[in-house]
């Protein structure tokens, strides 16, 4: 905010806000991944379940500011993000 203060209007640092605030409000903290759930429930509720979140929670500012809905997101990401949080970031990172 110091080095860009306009940043507060870019549809960008909205769409972060909505993710993180939707993850945050759908978060089950009682929920425990015990032996009684399948591997299936696991899998679903770790890494698919999350991307479906962000994306239902996003749709609605993201056809109002881009006029489009990238329906292929929710699958991409379940591969992008852990490709870039365990291999590009730690990269970056000792580059710098």
């Amino acid at each position: 905010m110091i080095l860009n203060p306009l940043a507060v209007v870019s549809a960008g640092f909205w769409f972060s806000f909505i993710a993180v605030a939707a993850l945050l409000l759908c978060l089950d903290l009682s929920r425990r991944d015990g032996d009684e759930a399948s591997t299936g429930s696991r899998i679903i509720h770790r890494y698919i379940r999350p991307q479906l979140i962000v994306f239902v929670a996003l749709t609605l500012p993201l056809i109002f500011w881009t006029q489009q809905l990238p329906l292929l997101s929710p699958l991409i990401n379940v591969f992008a993000i852990p490709l870039v949080a365990l291999f590009v970031v730690p990269l970056c990172l000792l580059a710098l």
